[in-house]
């Protein structure tokens, strides 16, 4: 049995969602990227009793009962020692979760397969994003659901290494799990129109794009799925883009950055800092006009790590 291990897991930017309504259709179908900054970190060691310290403690122990009660973990300690910012759109309560949960089922001695760990708590009936991020790295696309079951992995493609990010998180915060739920059990009729033009900028021009290494297309057909997306929710966050992500996408955009869009909720926001551009200028720029946190990340083409 191992006696130690340490977990660093991604945090992900979320591109956005297909069809988030639209109940007659396959729901759902979400994009993302695995991004290497912030990061969860966690260390489980074996130990005779069950118990957790470090922030997010309390939380993280009540969302893990059914995944305890179902394989029976009675040993094991957990240190939480970094996490992701919570409800600012960078996807932290999936990757703290499943870093937790691998930790523990790891000591225990228990082998798990990620799908079904996911679906005992819950992780991935909106979005897969968050769990492929952890799993595999990468830019992920996700099957959605049709019915009631849980989304699959669709794509997963390695994204060049030397396309960097910048990323916004404001003041202010996004949608609560509870909030999420409630949004999507809204029956709101958006027109089969937005869904077409959400899944051509994805699969005819993002894709491609990526695929070809071709910078400026992925960025074009990044800020066009944005627009879409944010249309389809703009009733739930007061207009295409949250009321602060609204005011840093305007900055960045004023500044010429490229595939400038926002993270689920938000208020998180990022932008594509291509090869050969200073990203710390750019980062500089940026932080002299704007209030909150501003990181230059690169794309996480690794998935959580462990380590023990």
């Amino acid at each position: 049995m191992v006696e130690e291990i340490i977990i660093s897991s991604p945090a992900r930017l979320h591109f956005g969602i297909i069809n988030p309504f639209r109940k007659d259709l396959r729901l759902y179908l979400g994009a993302g990227l695995a991004v290497n900054r912030p990061r969860v970190e966690i260390v489980v060691r074996k130990n005779r009793e069950l118990s957790f310290r470090g922030p997010r403690s309390e939380e993280v122990w009540m969302k893990l009962r059914p995944l305890i009660e179902k394989y029976g973990l009675r040993k094991g300690e957990v240190e939480i020692r970094k996490t992701i910012p919570k409800h600012v759109g960078l996807g932290s309560t999936t990757q703290l979760l499943l870093s937790v949960a691998k930790g523990l089922l790891t000591v225990n001695n228990i082998f798990f397969d990620i799908e079904e760990v996911s679906s005992i708590l819950g992780i991935g009936r909106v979005s897969g994003v968050g769990k492929y991020a952890f799993q595999y790295g990468g830019f992920i696309v996700d099957s959605g659901v049709k019915g009631k079951d849980s989304t699959k992995l669709y794509l997963r493609l390695r994204f060049p290494e030397s396309w960097r990010f910048i990323v916004v998180i404001p003041e202010g915060r996004g949608l609560s799990e509870e909030e999420e739920n409630r949004v999507f059990a809204a029956d709101e009729d958006i027109p089969e129109s937005l869904i077409h033009e959400a899944s051509y900028h994805l699969f005819v021009e993002i894709i491609p794009s990526l695929i070809e290494e071709d910078i400026e297309g992925f960025s074009t057909g990044l800020e066009k799925l944005q627009l879409i997306v944010g249309k389809m929710f703009s009733r739930y966050q007061g207009g295409v883009f949250s009321k602060n992500s609204q005011i840093i996408v305007d900055v960045l955009k004023k500044l010429g950055v490229k595939g400038v869009g926002q993270s689920s909720w938000g208020p998180a926001v990022y932008g594509v800092i291509p090869p050969g551009e200073n990203a710390e200028e750019v980062k500089t720029r940026v932080s002299r006009i704007v209030n909150g946190d501003v990181l230059i990340v690169d794309p996480d083409n690794q998935g959580a790590i462990m380590v023990g």
